[in-house]
């Protein structure tokens, strides 16, 4: 998105835990194959939201009572706690108060039960959001249709809330012996065993198709990233092998090539640098940069001969340790005393973007050609100081000219340095054994960098070691998917198909018995004479 920091990963697509309560949040960044770097643990309280129904911790099985005289057998709900929730079932109402209506009711049966005391409602107290109901039971010999289900609708009353909570209702089975209520019970029992076993199976074959689903896009998706490198090694005109220990061999052989490369005699600056790696300490000057060109590597060396081994320290402290512990031996320079222009000036001869005359001698800034392996802006900051505006050009006659042709402009002309090893101070003076660089043999000069091939052999290793482990990746990623489908196809998943199959027809069978026990009584209701209301005698 706009004006976002690229330095940044927002995670949009997460949610928070739908449970309240504290969860811990870390973060990890993938580095390597085999390293992670860890953020530190966040800790998140997450809070219910706003109350929106009364409901148990655990949906009860439906009761099924008869109005015989045992309590157990008129029993609707014993020892159940109603709590105030969000609409995540989480605990929001601990500061309230009120109570529990609770009734009866039905969709069209009018001859409704009774509790206990021959009351149509029953009261219970609510606190901190809560209601307890030891026992809730019907009256004896209560009314009611036998076979019949009813309604129990625990209604929330709660003064404090602006709106109405949804009550929680319980469905529960009404008979007139307690014959007929051991058959239902045992029935519904076993329908919700069922219910619960097909449920069961039902979420294991979903989490194996969904995890089929899984390993299929995570093959398909590293055989694309396989397909994506392929290509790269393919352009760069980069050998592709298929296995992986040909990636392994090629890769052996690429990273003995560089090895060869990089112990090739080039220049080095031969002054041992005994400070770097200590705290707050860069290296010696000779150290921080290389020079490509021998010839401009000579003059630049012997020109700033008396920098060479100096030790440069991010700061003062650093600076003032290394000249204690040398006894003064030691030349330092903190960077935190040195100040440069931040900006860049142009060449002598331009001016506003603009050309003042033609150059002659193809005239750069020395420290343009240094060469930073490490630590771009100090070392930038460092040689601006050292060098300051210093030229480099090809020849001492090109050099006299271009100054020449610089003061006729009323500028100000620095000091010159020749690929031949001349110089021309910035007073214009030149000539003399103290104006010319001596011999490559007798000068400590700026190293030369390592050689471009290395890094062309560098990158191509880099290349094959993502491609192989996108190979690996691949490989993996089809054998797990491979693996699940077998799996999948095995006999004793064939089994469980079997016994799912088996339950689901059980518990049709169950509810088409039910279902038609329910349809025989609503007949027989049907044929009872209006408005009579049939009585059972104990």
């Amino acid at each position: 998105m706009e004006n976002e920091r690229k330095d940044c990963f927002h995670f949009r697509d997460k949610e928070i835990p739908e449970r309240a309560g504290k969860h811990i949040v870390q973060f990890s960044l993938r580095i390597d194959a085999t390293n992670y770097l860890y953020s530190n643990q966040i800790t998140l309280n997450v809070v219910a939201n706003q109350p929106v129904k009364l409901a148990p911790d655990s949906q009860p099985p439906a009761p099924v009572v008869s109005c015989c005289t045992d309590i157990a057998n008129r029993t609707l709900v014993e020892n159940m706690t109603l709590r105030i929730m969000d609409s995540y079932g989480n605990p929001a109402g601990q500061d309230l108060g009120g109570q529990v209506v609770v009734s009866i009711t039905s969709s069209g049966n009018k001859n409704l039960p009774l509790f206990e005391g021959k009351r149509r409602t029953h009261c219970i107290s609510l606190a901190e959001g809560q209601a307890h109901i030891t026992r809730l039971a019907i009256m004896e010999n209560s009314p009611g249709e036998d076979g019949s289900a009813y309604t129990l609708c625990f209604q929330p009353q709660v003064s404090m809330l602006p709106q109405t909570l949804f009550p929680f209702e319980l469905t529960f089975h009404f008979y007139n012996d307690a014959l007929s209520q051991l058959k239902m019970s045992e029935m519904l029992k076993k329908k919700t065993d069922l219910e619960v076993i097909v449920a069961a199976q039902n979420d294991f074959f979903s989490d194996n198709k969904q995890l089929l689903t899984l390993l299929t896009d995570q093959y398909l998706t590293a055989n694309i990233k396989e397909t994506e490198v392929r290509n790269v090694l393919s352009n760069r005109k980069i050998a592709q092998p298929l296995s992986i220990p040909d990636i392994d061999k090629l890769l052996k052989e690429k990273n003995i090539e560089a090895d060869r490369i990089l112990k090739m005699p080039r220049r080095v600056y031969s002054v041992r640098d005994n400070f770097r790696g200590q705290q707050d300490v860069l290296g010696m000057v000779g150290h921080l940069a290389y020079v490509q060109d021998d010839a401009a590597a000579r003059v630049i060396s012997w020109f700033i001969r008396g920098d060479m081994d100096c030790v440069i320290t991010r700061t003062s402290e650093a600076a003032r340790r290394i000249h204690r512990d040398t006894q003064g031996r030691q030349q330092v320079m903190p960077l935190d005393s040195i100040y440069v222009q931040p900006q860049n000036r142009p060449l002598p001869h331009m001016r506003n973007g603009h050309m003042l005359f033609d150059p002659p001698g193809n005239p750069v800034h020395a420290r343009d050609l240094l060469i930073y392996p490490n630590n771009q802006e100090c070392c930038d900051k460092v040689f601006k100081n050292i060098l300051g505006e210093t030229l480099l050009i090809d020849d001492l006659e090109s050099a006299n000219n271009y100054r020449r042709m610089v003061v006729q402009n009323n500028m100000h002309c620095p000091t010159i340095l020749t690929r031949e090893g001349d110089c021309i101070s910035a007073k214009g003076k030149f000539g003399g054994k103290q104006n010319k660089a001596p011999p490559t043999g007798a000068l400590k000069m700026f190293g030369a960098p390592i050689p471009q091939p290395y890094y062309a052999v560098k990158e191509q290793i880099d290349l094959l070691s993502r491609y192989r482990a996108a190979v690996e990746k691949r490989e993996k990623a089809e054998k797990d998917r491979e693996d699940h489908l077998q799996d999948m196809k095995s006999p004793q998943m064939k089994k469980k198909q079997e016994d799912m199959r088996e339950k689901i027809m059980q518990l049709e069978a169950l509810e088409r018995h039910l279902a038609s026990k329910s349809m025989k009584r609503g007949l027989e209701d049907a044929g009872e004479p209006s408005g009579i209301i049939t009585k059972r005698v104990k």
